[in-house]
């Protein structure tokens, strides 16, 4: 037993000083330029970076964009991936590699082939659905929102399709058969059999949609650069701008805020749905 014991912890050392040095000691880094002057002047200042950047408008702007983006791309993913999985597997219960390749697929082509096709229909000053969309009465800003929401939606629903018909065939067919017998409709089948069958896959997709929504600032900063339009300003561009700056307290505080908003959301998520799904 100590041979065992001995031989995991040796193993072990590797794992943990790779986690405290790339980790740890760099999230210690964060939180000393977080409460200094800057990263040249190590002068204690307290909390002022912190109320710097909440007092900032473009900081603001960015927060409450990405979390706008957050809220409505991570629904949109899961609710489309859904219904287009229902529809494939009541509709076409055969199971074709092809398919799941085709899904995949978006997820595997480089961000720069992606976005000169969407530069084409959504950036062009003649692009087609760049002028349709402006006949509708859309200004530029939701047009690029637009542009950044179809990129999410393509490039991820295909992932969460693929994990939506798993979860659909993995539902025991025993038990809808027991249930029609006993004169449960399909809608009824669907709400008191299906649907709690394949929750957690749900949540897992949207937990996934919620980290994927977080580096969408990829696409759109090969889009529109910079400094984009306000409606698709995140706080990766806030971030990186500050980067080119070198304004390390700044980003510091601007990433514990961020870091502490997602614990806060996770944390609320938890305990308003954990328990519904539960019950």
């Amino acid at each position: 037993m100590r041979q065992f014991s001995r031989r995991t912890a040796m193993l072990a050392v590797p794992f943990l000083l790779g986690f405290l040095l790339f980790y740890v000691l760099p999230f210690g880094q964060v939180i000393f330029y977080s409460l200094t002057k800057s990263a040249m002047d190590p002068q204690f200042v307290g909390l002022r970076n912190f109320e710097d950047a909440l007092n900032n408008r473009y900081f603001r702007l960015a927060a409450i964009n990405t979390l706008k983006f957050t809220a409505g791309s991570v629904p949109l993913v899961v609710i489309c991936a859904f219904l287009i999985s229902l529809m494939l597997f009541y509709g076409m219960r055969a199971s074709s590699s092809a398919l799941h390749s085709a899904f995949i697929l978006p997820m595997l082509l480089p961000s720069a082939a992606v976005v000169s096709v969407i530069r084409l229909y959504f950036s062009e000053e003649a692009s087609p659905v760049r002028m349709w969309l402006e006949r509708l009465g859309m200004e530029p800003g939701g047009i690029a929102l637009t542009s950044v929401y179809f990129i999410f939606l393509w490039k991820n629903a295909g992932f969460q399709i693929i994990l939506d018909l798993a979860a659909l065939r993995s539902v025991p067919k025993d038990i809808q058969e027991a249930a029609a017998l006993d004169g449960a409709n399909c809608f009824q089948r669907f709400w008191k059999i299906v649907l709690p069958f394949v929750r957690p896959t749900i949540l897992f997709g949207a937990v996934y949609a919620g980290a994927q929504a977080l580096r969408i600032f990829r696409e759109t900063y090969l889009l529109y650069g910079d400094y984009p339009k306000e409606s698709v300003y995140f706080l990766q561009h806030y971030m990186n701008n500050h980067f080119y700056k070198l304004n390390y307290q700044k980003i510091s505080a601007a990433a514990l805020i961020l870091m502490s908003a997602i614990l806060l959301i996770a944390v609320l998520i938890r305990l308003l749905v954990g328990r519904r799904w539960k019950a």
